[in-house]
């Protein structure tokens, strides 16, 4: 009897280490190691996160090559809007096209799906660029020449040095109207410390974005 008491006791202690354990699995698979599985979520979700931003700033700094610009007496860019964009068509094209191909040309179609997502322009006619090979006194030297023949548009330049403003992407705002880019300008040169910052603004249109303005805060 004092035998069977002893196994009935061994054997309670045993049922009672069973279900502290099977409580404690189970407590650990649905509490303690949801919350692993939740933190280690946040962590992938964060480089997503990051990625994205990575990607955004990458792909507006690509951008912003080919949007209007101009430079005061002072060689500071100015603030420039939509309304302003048609005298600059023709420098923008060429620019897309010799930074873009490797023959320096580009057809018809091309640049106009270009300028439509960018300027939202339908079948614009371009204006050509006239090369000048050599400079004239007291008149602007345009070293870029555009042709237009036979279903191209055709980028050449003269052999000499020159620079396009470049910048560096800081931040990108964006909703369902627009998409808001904060930015600096980078150096041309070692030691250039004209940088300026400012704002650019695009207007999302139909899956494009178009120009709208760029404004500078230190003008």
């Amino acid at each position: 009897m004092e035998t069977q008491k002893k196994s009935n006791n061994i054997l309670l202690i045993i049922l009672v280490i069973l279900v502290l354990g099977l409580g404690g699995f189970i407590l650990y698979d649905r509490v303690l190691n949801n919350n692993e599985k939740c933190d280690n979520q946040d962590v992938v979700t964060n480089k997503e996160v990051n990625y994205n931003e990575k990607f955004m700033k990458k792909y507006f700094k690509y951008y912003m090559n080919y949007i209007p610009w101009q430079y005061d007496d002072n060689s500071r860019l100015q603030n420039v809007s939509v309304n302003d964009v048609t005298d600059k068509i023709s420098i923008i094209v060429w620019r897309y096209i010799w930074e873009n191909t490797d023959n320096k040309q580009m057809t018809i179609s091309e640049v106009n799906n270009f300028l439509y997502e960018y300027f939202n322009l339908s079948n614009y006619d371009v204006e050509e660029l006239v090369k000048e090979d050599e400079p004239t006194i007291g008149k602007t030297w345009n070293i870029f020449g555009l042709n237009k023949e036979g279903g191209y548009y055709k980028a050449t330049m003269v052999a000499t040095e020159f620079s396009f403003p470049t910048y560096e992407v800081k931040s990108v705002t964006y909703n369902a109207e627009n998409v808001i880019i904060n930015f600096n300008t980078s150096p041309s040169y070692p030691g250039d410390d004209n940088i300026q910052s400012g704002t650019l603004t695009l207007k999302n249109n139909n899956g494009n974005l178009n120009f709208e303005k760029i404004e500078f805060n230190n003008l």
